[in-house]
């Protein structure tokens, strides 16, 4: 990975997943940017893919070149599909898009690309990560090996992001329904969890828990809870170096 700038956005941390399998990046430098792989996808078949934006930040672009994807949920709730060649994934976000692959694609490859969207003030890291969509050909010498890195939008093209928010639209209509009542009958009451499990006895360390969101953190969005040594020895924290500052 490049040294990463006095920011939290990594921009690797746009997560793609066709097949709930992990893909190992290839190693980034910063004349070569950090590119991952997906598994080679046949001839006109439709994918599903998810799309986690898990930076701490900044929305991201994201589009991969000649093809277009059919947005068909976003945070775990179904939307009226709408067709994009470039998509907006907010911190936190999931987002399933459809891909349609092509039946005689002139490439072998097409590269995927993101980047953030800012408007605000400060450093940020405004770098763009790559990733490679394979065909799995019949013949790969009647393609050629790799198309154009697609273009993505201005950092700060607020226009672009207004449109795309504005065609997430609920999936509603006479088989799926979305009535909101006005009134409440009856109040229910859920509980989520008790705190009956408790954590693992070897899982001793100082454990830090926060927002999604890094400058919330300055709001004081946080808490610590340390977790204390269990009887054997491999539940017990090693003791802290003799030149570790005191409280």
């Amino acid at each position: 990975m490049p040294t990463p700038r006095p920011s939290s956005t990594k921009l690797s941390r746009l997560e793609v997943d066709p097949t709930s399998q992990m893909h190992t990046p290839s190693t980034g430098s910063p004349d070569r940017p950090t590119t991952f792989v997906l598994p080679k996808v046949k001839l006109g078949k439709t994918y599903l893919l998810r799309l986690i934006n898990a930076a701490l930040n900044d929305e991201l672009f994201f589009r991969i070149a000649d093809h277009n994807l059919t947005v068909v949920e976003a945070d775990a709730v179904y939307v009226k599909p709408f067709d994009m060649d470039i998509l907006v994934i907010a911190p936190g976000q999931t987002t399933n898009v459809l891909l349609r692959t092509k039946p005689y694609p002139t490439n072998a490859t097409y590269p995927m690309a993101a980047r953030p969207y800012f408007t605000g003030q400060g450093t940020f890291d405004n770098s763009t990560v790559l990733g490679i969509l394979q065909y799995k050909l019949p013949n790969p010498s009647t393609a050629a090996n790799l198309s154009k890195i697609p273009t993505l939008p201005p950092i700060n093209d607020t226009s672009f992001v207004s449109n795309f928010t504005s065609r997430l639209r609920s999936l509603a209509n006479a088989r799926c329904p979305a009535n909101v009542p006005k009134t409440v009958d009856r109040k229910f009451f859920f509980t989520v969890g008790l705190g009956s499990s408790p954590c693992p006895t070897n899982a001793t360390w100082v454990w830090f828990m926060h927002c999604h969101f890094e400058v919330h953190l300055s709001w004081g969005l946080k808490m610590a809870w340390i977790v204390l040594n269990g009887e054997m020895p491999n539940r017990k924290l090693p003791p802290p170096p003799s030149d570790l500052p005191k409280c």
